[in-house]
């Protein structure tokens, strides 16, 4: 932007002063706005030994409960319950020592086991032959107490082959391991020796047990030869296998769409036209409602809705209409935009008005200089913003304010939520393991324009690792916790949505 020079005598200088302190007032106020409430308080040495296990909020009073759990002795836990009012200011604190198992019963939300292990199963295919192949694998789960979580790690063990009933070899694709019952679902292709393509036509789920028995098969016949694209699973509250989608088209126009139960029984079978080159980066489900999305040829993104079995639309977005549609933060730089590239979901939204939002962050393959090997990195964040018939509305592009080694790594979360004219996207701004602060940056759904961020914490306060933040609809505002690097002083900062 071009700018004019030009000379000022006092009078007019010191008009100008008056109005840069009036607009600067009006600027901080426009930001400060945004801000409802921020506090802190300083929490135990026991609490902050531990972790914040649970929120509770109530509505009607607007006051918080925090709950921090360590652990006291061998097979006692140890509670402290803290209570504020709805300004955070401190009411009181009840602590509380129970043993594990009357903690279980009592809370719920408290998902402790002890450290334990499970048998499971895990799948492969032999070099290029493409051979199904299953080891045995040992899960084991390890409670970490300074987070309130399993740290999960595998151990392979021996190796065994899988052949159908008639002695013919499957080719394996896809899998999904059920880690709370160690059951193993494997889409494969059926081999026969006098077709070479019938892997490629007739197919296969598989539900096999941990004793390696299969226990539920499923089977599709295709009339043409292709490969499956995607395969997604529905999970129960208790994270068991609720039903099961899978997509075959690779490399064909006509592609074939199911829906099974979790006992391998099919619920829909739909048949739809799509690129050849089409392939699904995830999905999103709603009830009856199921949306597919991922690029297509020549830097195109496509989108599908099925609903009660039926396709409600079939959108594809070419690269120049990504580009045309291109909305960043007005002070931002970049221009962050999709270009075919790999593309990581981080979170979606389905809005009120079916409006369909996709955000995640783009995945390259750079070199590195240390290693001197090709690896993986995150780089730009992305959301596509798509109308209630599947059509783009808006790609917004940001360029995060951390891009650290362990942000290329393992990149930066993300939420979307709701308000009533504006939808805000939660860019938690990660300065290394542990230690992410919140970006928030507002999208008008009237003219699908994005503001700059408003940046919490000041650097200072990091979200807590399992309650980041808390959304009030009664009285929408959403309410961010956090703490110091030290995790003494914990922080809330509530912010106002629309």
């Amino acid at each position: 932007m071009r700018t004019k020079t030009f000379e000022l005598n006092f009078g007019k200088c010191k008009k100008l002063f008056l109005c840069f302190i009036l607009f600067s007032f009006i600027f901080i106020n426009l930001l400060s706005q945004d801000i409802d409430l921020e506090k802190t308080y300083t929490i135990s040495k026991d609490a902050k030994k531990g972790f914040l296990g649970d929120v509770k909020f109530d509505p009607v009073s607007g006051n918080y409960t925090l709950s921090y759990i360590t652990v006291a002795k061998k097979k006692y836990a140890r509670f402290e319950h803290y209570s504020f009012d709805k300004d955070f200011e401190f009411v009181n604190m009840e602590p509380e020592e129970l043993e594990f198992d009357a903690a279980k019963q009592k809370y719920q939300w408290w998902k402790f086991k002890g450290d334990y292990y499970i048998e499971g199963l895990y799948a492969d295919k032999k070099g290029g032959s493409g051979t199904f192949v299953l080891r045995r694998l040992r899960i084991n789960f390890n409670y970490r107490w300074l987070y309130g979580d399993y740290k999960v790690t595998y151990k392979f063990l021996e190796k065994v082959k899988l052949r159908t009933e008639e002695g013919r070899k499957y080719y394996y694709y896809l899998d999904y391991l059920d880690e709370q019952t160690g059951e193993l679902f494997v889409l494969c292709g059926i081999k026969d020796k006098n077709d070479k393509e019938s892997h490629k036509k007739n197919f296969v789920i598989l539900k096999i047990n941990d004793q390696m028995d299969i226990v539920k098969k499923y089977q599709k016949t295709l009339s043409e030869p292709t490969e499956p694209i995607f395969m997604g699973c529905m999970l129960s509250e208790n994270e068991n296998v609720k039903e099961m989608v899978g997509i075959f088209g690779k490399g064909i126009s006509n592609h074939k769409y199911v829906r099974l139960n979790s006992k391998l029984e099919e619920i829909e079978d739909v048949s739809f036209t799509a690129d050849p080159l089409w392939t699904v980066d995830f999905f999103i489900t709603n009830e009856d409602e199921f949306y597919f999305y991922g690029p297509s040829a020549e830097k195109s993104y496509s989108i599908i809705k099925i609903k009660n079995g039926q396709i409600e639309y079939n959108t594809t977005t070419d690269k120049a209409e990504l580009k045309k549609k291109l909305r960043k933060p007005p002070s931002q730089k970049k221009d962050p935009e999709y270009k075919g590239k790999r593309f990581f979901l981080d979170d979606d939204l389905i809005t009120k008005d079916n409006d369909l939002l996709v955000t995640g962050q783009l995945i390259e393959s750079k070199f590195n200089l240390a290693t001197k090997e090709i690896r993986d990195v995150y780089t730009n964040i992305i959301t596509f913003h798509f109308d209630k018939n599947g059509n783009l509305k808006s790609q917004y592009g940001v360029d995060p304010k951390e891009n650290n080694e362990y942000v290329k790594m393992n990149g930066t979360p993300q939420v979307l939520l709701e308000g009533n004219n504006y939808i805000y996207w939660v860019i938690y701004e990660t300065r290394g393991m542990g230690w992410q602060y919140p970006s928030i940056f507002r999208i008008d759904k009237n003219n699908n324009s994005i503001n700059d961020p408003v940046t919490l914490g000041n650097k200072q306060y990091f979200l807590e690792y399992n309650y980041p933040y808390h959304e009030s609809v009664e009285d929408n505002k959403l309410t961010f916790f956090g703490s110091d690097k030290k995790g003494k002083t914990i922080w809330f900062c509530r912010i106002r949505l629309d």
